[in-house]
Formats: structure tokens, sequence, C-alpha cells
């Protein structure tokens, strides 16, 4: 916005000395009016006399809403803004801003720098002075920008692990004193899948670690090390003409910030913030900068400097693109002398100065009116004179001749506008440049006087000392307390006085002799009178009398709340004394402790996390206790397995964490001895039984069979997956005929009885029910491969043999019922099937095998044999998953379950009966292929006189029944008949009562089948 100024020429006595007056905020017009008929009292709007207007103010409510718009903004100037249309800010003298945002992007393998381009100030400035994040300063930059102190410093402790089969090695992190420990390989445990480790002894060398290693094993190194980084770079850009693109965000983004990317004539900053950082993963932080902000003329020596003085500050606001004045229309004697009186030295320094943002979009009255305010001045909007808050000696004495009209007095300030008492807020180096309340001025003299406490609000946005805001609380309270004010009509005596000029007034009317008044308003007409507003005056009023101490504690002295201590240290201990009882087992447990967290808030409402993780593994599992605890049992942990503990103290308000403290390398003692032998194993039907075990370790039950009596536990058959944990279980998967099912309990360390439980049943002939494919491998004479047998009158039998120790598989000492030292007569025999192709299976096709024989030790497996089993897909891995057996997977023997899910694909068996007195023989085996049930609903089928094929939609190989049910229609049909003779075709057809086909009829029809 531009102010139009217009001059207005004025009739005046020859010789009078005219002086030029200006309109402000627009043009005054005449039409059709001659100067004789003018009668015009142009008068002046003063800025910076607002608390003795106050209740003309009240009056206006418009301007009132101008004014919170106004402090709003000043509010607002520490705030980081996002818009395409932000207003310019003016940045003047020292202050602490944030800015509108130019840009955010992120750069990193995951996104994990963020780079902010925030924009300060709409000109150049003098230099920085510091940088915030969040309220915290970062302090000195090196010359990359990083920070090299405080918080934002990650000073972080980490573990790393590094394997090597030398007797020394080379770490990749210098390792923390004390930390280095190491572990060589011993026997693989394949049961429960985890390799062994022993502890052994290390030299430790700076980087460099040796051990005894004579072997050549695989040693494992565990240590810690500290990393250094900084997690917020800032590379600020004071807006010089010739400033050049920002080569850090050009070399990390170059198609995104190209070189042209410049911001010239702009004070801006790049910040780039780790998002590692927790602080900045809830969003965008407040960025903030301390500035020495715009250089401005210093008309009193031509240069451009930065400067503080408020007298240079109006000059420059009102000459600024926001205001548009004509420097020609400034009195420049005024400003001189208003800025020469803010540069006195005084107690506290330079008598007044200037330090704060305005912004394009304030109101420019509220803010010229808080400009004089922070020079207890005042500005004169139609002549752009201004004056500064300093006593003068009167420059004109008049007396009662020099009026030459009407005059009124005013004795005093109305009761509604009087204060003793002020307060507010200003923004100073005390307070870490953040606005805060002033300790609150109260003149003690007034407050007896008045009989009680008179508040008003004046806030100082533009004021950076406790003692001078309170200064100007004072020139304020005085001042509107000497509010004894005169207006008269002068003459032309009084033309050439200026408002913020003091006069004496001598009047033997009101008894004053030389009486000092201050004019506080000027207005005029062409009937040749001056009309003067008065105040009086007192050199007190502007002295330095009742100054205040610095009493506000800065901001920076409150503890930081992102400034969180680790943990002075962290133990580990393991053992019988720490197992617990958890749902009917016990589960071995670290015990880790530490001091009391040093951090108030973290002790108060925090939290302290501890994580632990075995070695190898690549998660962390954590627990979180209350900040004020000093220890906490993390489960489950394994025996005899070493495990890495940290754990660290947290703000849980702000979501702050401290670095890891880290434990010292701990090896689990636990639970070792196995558990009790399963008692009184039973089975009713399918389902079996046992009495509890009551062990605290218990994790549960296991199951397996064999076919026969066959006491082998480990070539025994599992009868499910897992673990059973409780009591009875019902057999999902079953074999048929005579089987031996064997059962075991089983501790939480996977120890398991030490004998089994033992039952000998009959489960009788598998339930088979649609039959799609059967292979009858007696019929066929037994195609396959033979060992120790012979085909003998269709059955197989096997062979003499003088074996006195029996198969392998068999049990140490054989059945009960044997001799004990009998000799074997007859050899194992070994039936391997040939390889059958199975293409008829359904969905939910079940295969079962059924077997007649005779001996000891059935044991029966199968395995895929068709293409491609043996290794599975191309994209498969070598060697499958780790949980799989290390050489398991298609194409491997397995033990046969008794029943399976079925598929198209090539199978083949293996039997195998043990050696023993008595002759294995096998008489029958069979494979069948059952079938689910497949039932198909079909409503509203519409039948043809001719017949109607049933139009099911499934894929039924066999169709068993079809149920047609007549609906009522008026074909005259009475019954409906279903014909099943073309297989998968069946053909209904409608009959009346006569029994002739008819048309028309309709039915709903069920289909069942496989």
């Amino acid at each position: 916005m531009r102010l139009v100024i217009a001059l207005l020429i004025l009739l005046l006595p020859v010789g009078a000395q005219a002086e030029p007056v200006t309109a402000f905020l627009g043009t005054v017009a005449f039409a059709g009016v001659t100067y004789g008929q003018i009668i015009l009292f142009v008068g002046t709007m003063v800025y910076g006399m607002a608390q003795q207007k106050k209740a003309e103010r009240r009056q206006r409510a418009a301007a009132a809403a101008q004014r919170d718009a106004y402090n709003a903004g000043l509010q607002d100037r520490t705030l980081n803004r996002m818009a395409t249309d932000s207003p310019y800010t003016f940045v003047y003298g020292r202050a602490r801003v944030g800015g509108d945002l130019a840009g955010i992007l992120t750069s990193g393998s995951r996104d994990e720098y963020q780079h902010v381009i925030i924009v300060h100030a709409a000109h150049e400035c003098d230099g920085v002075e510091e940088f915030y994040v969040n309220g915290e300063a970062l302090g000195p930059l090196d010359a990359n920008g990083d920070v090299t102190t405080g918080k934002y410093v990650s000073v972080a402790t980490g573990t790393h692990t590094q394997q090597t089969t030398a007797s020394s090695i080379v770490l990749t992190y210098t390792p923390v004193t004390g930390t280095v420990t190491g572990l060589i390989e011993t026997t693989f445990d394949f049961e429960s899948g985890q390799q062994g480790w022993a502890t052994i002894a290390v030299s430790v060398v700076g980087s460099v670690v040796t051990f005894s290693n004579p072997g050549g094993k695989v040693v494992q190194l565990n240590y810690q090390y500290r990393q250094v980084t900084s997690m917020v770079r800032v590379r600020t850009h004071l807006g010089t003409p010739d400033d050049p693109v920002d080569a850090h965000l050009h070399a990390t983004l170059p198609s995104k910030w190209p070189a042209t990317s410049v911001l010239r004539g702009l004070t801006y900053s790049v910040v780039t913030l780790n998002l590692n950082q927790p602080e900045f993963q809830n969003g965008l932080p407040q960025l903030e900068i301390l500035l020495r902000g715009k250089k401005l003329l210093n008309f009193r020596t031509g240069e451009t400097v930065w400067s503080q003085n408020p007298a240079e500050v109006i000059y420059d606001y009102l000459l600024s693109d926001i205001c548009g004045v004509d420097a020609a229309d400034l009195p420049m004697a005024d400003y001189i002398a208003a800025a020469n009186d803010c540069d006195d030295a005084i107690t506290i320094g330079p008598r007044y100065t200037f330090n704060g943002t305005v912004t394009s979009d304030m109101n420019q009255s509220e803010t010229l009116e808080r400009m004089a305010q922070a020079m207890a001045g005042g500005i004169v909007a139609t002549t752009w004179g201004i004056y500064a808050g300093k006593y003068s000696a009167p420059v004109m004495a008049l007396f009662q001749d020099d009026i030459v009209g009407a005059f009124a007095l005013t004795p005093g300030i109305s009761d509604a506008d009087l204060y003793n008492g002020v307060r507010g807020q200003y923004t100073g180096v005390e307070t870490g440049y953040v606005a805060t309340d002033f300790a609150p001025y109260q003149n003690a003299a007034f407050v007896e006087a008045d009989g009680r406490e008179l508040w008003t609000d004046i806030p100082m946005p533009f004021t950076d000392a406790l003692q001078r805001a309170h200064n100007l609380c004072r020139i304020f309270t005085e001042d509107q307390r000497n509010a004894y004010m005169f207006k008269a009509e002068f003459s032309l005596k009084t033309w050439r006085l200026r408002v913020g000029q003091r006069i004496t007034m001598t009047s033997p009317l009101f008894g004053w002799q030389d009486k000092v008044f201050r004019v506080t308003d000027k207005r005029f007409s062409p009937s040749s009178m001056v009309e003067l507003s008065l105040k009086v005056d007192d050199p007190s009023i502007w002295d330095e009398a009742d100054a205040v101490q610095t009493s506000a504690q800065p901001n920076t002295n409150l503890p930081n709340p992102f400034d969180i201590s680790p943990l002075a240290s962290l133990s580990c201990q393991s053992g019988s004394e720490h197992l617990i009882a958890k749902d009917g087992t016990i589960i071995s447990r670290i015990l880790v402790t530490w001091p009391v967290a040093t951090t108030p808030s973290v002790v108060r409402n925090g939290q302290i996390e501890v994580e632990w993780q075995l070695v190898g593994a690549d998660v962390w599992n954590k627990v979180a206790v209350s900040g004020s605890d000093t220890e906490v049992y993390v489960s489950p942990a394994e025996d005899g397995s070493f495990y890495k503990v940290r754990g660290r103290a947290v703000n849980s308000t702000l979501n702050v964490k401290s670095d890891w403290t880290y434990a010292a390398l701990h090896q689990v003692v636990g639970k070792t001895a196995p558990p009790a032998n399963m008692q009184n194993l039973s089975i009713t039907g399918s389902v079996l039984s046992w009495a509890p075990n009551r062990e605290l370790d218990l994790k549960g039950y296991i199951f397996r069979s064999h076919y026969g009596n066959n006491l082998d536990w480990n070539s025994a058959a599992p009868l499910h997956e897992g673990v059973i944990t409780e009591m009875p279980f019902e057999l999902v998967t079953r074999p048929n005929g005579v089987v031996t099912i064997m059962g075991k309990c089983l501790d939480t360390s996977g120890n398991e009885s030490m004998a089994t439980a033992n039952i000998v049943t009959n489960l009788g002939d598998p339930v088979i029910a649609n039959v799609v494919e059967v292979f009858d491998f007696h019929g066929d004479g037994f195609p396959g491969e033979l060992q120790g047998a012979v085909l003998e009158a269709g059955d197989l039998v096997a062979l003499e043999t003088d074996s006195f120790y029996g198969s392998d598989n068999q049990s140490a000492y054989g059945p009960d019922n044997e001799p004990a030292y009998a000799l074997s007569s007859y050899a194992q025999l070994r039936y391997t099937t040939e390889e059958v192709s199975v293409a008829s299976v359904l969905a939910g096709s079940i295969m079962t095998l059924e077997i007649e024989y005779q001996g000891i030790d059935l044991f029966i497996e199968y395995r895929l044999a068709g293409p491609g089993s043996a290794y599975g897909a191309d994209s498969d891995s070598a060697y499958g998953p780790d949980e799989e057996p290390f050489y398991g997977g298609p194409g491997v023997w397995q033990p046969w379950p008794g029943q399976i899910l079925a598929a198209n694909d090539v199978y083949q068996w293996r039997v195998t009966l043990g050696a023993g007195s008595t002759q294995a023989r096998i008489t029958e085996l069979t494979v069948t292929i059952d079938a689910p049930d497949l039932v198909e609903y079909l409503e509203d089928v519409l039948i043809d006189a001719a017949g109607t094929v049933v139009p099911y939609t499934k894929n039924f190989r066999s169709i068993k029944t079809v149920t047609p049910t007549l609906q009522a229609n008026a074909s005259g049909a009475v019954t409906i008949e279903a014909d099943k003779s073309t297989n998968l075709a069946p053909v209904l057809r409608a009959y009346n009562a006569a029994h002739v086909p008819v048309s028309g009829a309709t039915a709903d029809v069920i289909v069942k089948g496989y």
C-alpha cells in the first residue's frame, strides 16, 4: 500500500510562514467551492499518544479490532508458516523470529533427511547470532553448519557383532573399553536349531582384538561403540545481491534444487533435520533465528549499517513499500533530533532502542503507534514529524494576550482511564528473546492517593530490556497523571510550534507564571487562528528515577525437557532363584537392575525401557517400567544362551529418550532336568487321556505312533503339530489297525521325559465314503523293490536268517513276551512300492492306507516322487527355510501318519517289518483316494416334455442322487422323475395324472455326489 499525499495551499496573510500540511491516507478534493467559502480546520493525528486518548479509542471498536489483529501478528513472529501468500517480514534491530516455509525436501535411502527452506526476512540482514530448534539454542556451528554441542549432537552407544576364523580381527568401530566379549562355536544343537557358543579370553588394543583359536573355529566378537552424529545442519543466507545457490542442498538434490534456486534479497536458512532424532518424528519442529536485522540509513552520517535506533527504524518503515512515503516529505530535522535523543547514553545504555519485526499485513496506524511508544514519543501523521520521549527546554513563551479566541480547560483524566500500575509483555535478552511478562510496575504514591490498585495493560513488543520496559511504564504512568489539559486559539505567533515541543505559559487569570506545557495537538484555520492542545509537563517525568534491576529469569535457564541422562549402569542376573511359574510352566528370566534415573521428569512420570536380544538374532524384545523403578525381569530367555541387554530413560510426555546403556553379555542359567514320565495314558475311541504333570516348568505333551507293537520313539510318526497343552486330546490324524501310541512330557527348555507312556490298541479300519481311486498293491503282485523278502502265493514273506540283533529300528529288548535272548530266525522285510501317479484328486480328498500283516515293528513311510519333487520350484531357496529339517523337503521319506490330504502327484510307499522269531508277512496293501461329498442346490429348473438335463455347475466326478421337488405350476404336472441312466447327465421329466410327460413345470433340485 502506498500513502497518497496531497498538499493543501491555504490563503494566509502576506508574510506568514506556512508549513506544508499533508493529508494522511488519501487526497482531499473540493468541487464547486470558492476559497472564500472554505471554513477548514486541519488538525494533527499524533501516534504515540494512545494512553492519554484511551477513552476516545474505546468508542472506536474498529480500531480496537485492528489492534487485536496487530498484537496477534506480533505474537506470531516466531512461528513457522506454510503459505503461498505470506506477508513480507521486516526485522529491525535484533529479533528472534521464525519464518515462512519456502519448501520441504527429503533425501537419503530411507528419506531420513528433511531439508527445510525457511525465509526469515524480506531483505538483507546484518548477521546471525543464534539458531533455535524447538526453543533449544544450537550453539556454535562448524564450517558445514553442523551442530557441535548440546542435545542435537547424538552420541549414541551401539552394539556390533563381527566373526572370524582367524586368531585376531580389526574391529569396524573403536570399542568402548571393557565391552569386548569373545564367543567360540561349540557343537550345533540340531533339535533346537541353535549354534552352541562358549566364551573365550580376548586381548584388546585399540580396535585390534587377539585370542587363541588353534582349530580355526568361528569366533564371534560382541562389543559396544559410540557414534557421534550432528542431527541438525543450518546454513543461513543473509540475502546479499550476489548470494549463490545453497551448495549442500544443490549437491544433495540437484534436480529439485537447481543452481537457479537462489533467493537473493531474502534472508533464509536451509535446515537439514536427521529424522532419526525422535523429536523430529512427530512433525516439523519450531525453527527460529536470532538475527541482527535490516541495515538502516543513518541520515546523520550517510552510512547504511545495522541499527537499533527507533528514529531510523521509523524513517525506514515510512519509506518502505509498506507505507510508500516520499523521503522529501519527511522533516529531517525532526528525525535527526529524535535519533540523537534515542542514542543518549543513560544508565541502561541508549535511552531508547527498537528490536522486533513488522509485516506487510499489519495495520500501519497501529504499527506506527507501537513504534512511537518504543521511544515514548510521537509521530505526527500530517507532517511526518517525530519526537522522542525526552525533556527539552521550552522553545516559546506564551502569555494570556496571545489567546485570540476560545479556550477550554480539562483539569484531569477521568476515573475510567486512570491507572497507577502497568502490566504487559516485552521481548528481551533476559528471556531469550521470547515474549514474557515483565514485573508489573506500580507507583506506590498513586495507589495510596487512589485508595486502590488500578491496572492497565501495555504490550511492549519492540522493547528488549526489562529496565527499559520499566522506565517506559513509569513515564506513561506519571505522564497520564499530569493530565491538566489546556486548549485555546492562539495568534499566528504559534504557527511554527510543532507537536512535542514545550512552551511556558503565563496567565494572571489562571495564576500561571511560566508554567511548562507540552504541545500535544495543533490545528489551524484560514481565519488566522492556531488551535493548540497543551498538556502540563515536568522534567521529572522523563528522568531515570525509580530504576529497576533485572529480575526476569532467563528462559534458557529452565530445565531442558529434551535433555535425558542415560542410565548410569546396567547389570544382569539369572538362575534358579529367578525362575517363574506361568500358566503351568517355569520360565527362565533375566533380572536387569540399574541405579535410579537421574532425570527428574523421568522419575516423576517417565519410563525405563529395557530391551534384550539373543546373540545372533535381529529383533530386540522390549519391556517398559515406571521411571522410578530400578529393576525388571525380562523373559523368556533360553537356558545356556547369550543375551545382549540394554536400557534407557524416557520422558513419556514428550517421547524423548536417552542414549542406550548396555549390560555385559549375559549367559542364561536356568532349567536343565527333564520332566517326569507321563502316567496313566489311555484311549477311548480316538480320545487320549493321561494324568496331568504338575511340574512348574512343564511346557506340554507330545504323542507319536507306530504300526503294530513298536516302542522306538525316535522313528515314530508324530500324531500332531506343535505341543499339546490341554487334556484330553482327540486324534485328528489317526492311523488304522493295530498301533502303538506313545507319549512324553516336555518342559520349557525342550527336555523330554526319559521314558515313554505306551498304548497298543486296534483303531480299526478307516472310514471311506467316496472312493475315486484305489491302488491295490497285493492284487497287482506287489510291484516295486523287495529286500529280505520273496513273493509267495501272492503274499510278501520274509526270508530266513540267523541275525542275532534284529533290525536297527527295533527296541533294544523287543516285546516283553519274547525270550530275552531269542535268536532271530527271519530277516527284516522291506517293500518299496512302485511309483503311482494320482490324477483323480478332488479338493479335500483324503488318502488312506490299509495293510494286513504279521510280524513286529511295522514301519510305513511315504514320499512324493514326481518330477521336481526333490528340488521344488526354480525360484525356491536351495535349502528351504531355516526351520525345515536339515535334509527335509519334497522327495524325502517321511513317516506315514495314517492319512493325508491327497494331491495330484506321484507317490511311493516303503513298508518295513522287523526281523525276529516271527516270520514277517504282508497279505494286503491298499491305498484309497476318498473324495469329499459334493452337493449342489438348483432352483426353478424348467422341465420340457422331452426331458431336461439337470443344469448343475459343480465339477462332479460321480452323481449319487438327484432329488427333484415339483413346484406349483399350471402345466398339469403332478409328479416328477429323475433318470440317471446316462452318467453325469441325469434327466428330469414331469408327468400329469395320466403319467404323460408335460412341459412348463418347474422344480427345485438337489444333486449329491463327489
